[in-house]
């Protein structure tokens, strides 16, 4: 029973991620270098990632924890490999100590803005129109 619990729970975490990435401009697929499983992982979120996203959103694939390099499961050849496989780039942070952590999102903002000055014909990010009222409210209520 306990087995089943966790596959529902697996997939109910699904959905409730689902909601979050559909329709993002950018996205930071992060996975831990010091556990095998956590990598192997990756192709799964992006698959599930690339469902509900436009073909241009900006990813960035991050292995974290470089602060732990003796503990270090996955090579950065390996990941080097893989990113590249997949036409992603690959960077390495520690969430601990902050190395590199401003960087990668520095990095998918850029890819964004970027992709935002150069498709003119195709609005990246949604405007939102403000129109201002001609009409003259009375002053006297509160309504």
């Amino acid at each position: 029973m306990q087995h089943r619990t966790c596959i529902s729970s697996y997939h109910l975490c699904l959905l409730f991620y689902r909601s979050y990435y559909r329709g993002a401009l950018g996205a930071l697929i992060v996975f831990d270098i010091t556990d095998e499983k956590s990598f192997n992982d990756v192709t799964m979120w992006l698959e599930e990632l690339k469902k509900f996203v436009d073909p241009d959103v900006q990813i960035l694939l991050v292995g974290n924890k470089c602060d732990l390099k003796r503990e270090r499961k996955v090579s950065v050849n390996k990941i080097t490999r893989f990113a590249s496989s997949k036409g992603l780039l690959f960077m390495e942070t520690s969430a601990r100590d902050g190395t590199s952590v401003d960087e990668a999102f520095t990095h998918v903002l850029k890819g964004i803005f970027d992709l935002a000055m150069n498709s003119p014909s195709k609005e990246v990010i949604p405007r939102v129109q403000l129109n201002q009222s001609t009409e003259k409210h009375n002053s006297a209520g509160c309504c």
